[in-house]
């Protein structure tokens, strides 16, 4: 690839940036520099400014539209969970690594949840990126593409 990578380089002149959040190999970039034959890149790593041990539920399992589900109602416990008297938070971002996934979540959810649900593929995402910030207690589902 730092053939190919290089004879555009050389082609376009110009700085170029790359972000990823996934760039890294543990606290480094050079394997990525080197794929690219830019071993003399200037480099810069950044923590992430989530606290994902708080904010964020890891699942990996057979069943997971069912883990999803009882996640979220996990979630909601500390404000009333399922009780239909308290208004539940809701507020939750949901990852896939696939569509089928996605898909099967959205359908054991969609009817289950005190909540509004949004889902990548039923509306533009800017659309459903502008309705969760606006509801304020809805559940988005997307995809790794999301």
């Amino acid at each position: 690839m730092a053939d190919i990578f290089q004879s555009h380089l050389q082609q376009r002149p110009a700085v170029w940036v790359f972000t990823s959040a996934t760039l890294a190999v543990g606290e480094r970039l050079d394997h990525f520099a080197r794929q690219l034959g830019i071993g003399d890149a200037c480099t810069e790593r950044w923590e992430s400014p989530f606290d994902y041990g708080r904010q964020a539920l890891w699942f990996r399992t057979q069943g997971y539209a069912g883990s999803c589900q009882r996640g979220l109602r996990r979630r909601n416990r500390g404000t009333g969970g399922m009780d239909p008297r308290i208004q539940p938070r809701g507020r939750a971002f949901l990852l896939f690594t696939s569509h089928r996934a996605l898909r099967a979540a959205a359908h054991s959810l969609e009817s289950r949840l005190p909540y509004p649900l949004l889902v990548q593929g039923s509306a533009p995402q800017a659309e459903l990126l502008k309705r969760f910030r606006r509801l304020g207690n809805a559940a988005l589902l997307g995809t790794a593409s999301f």
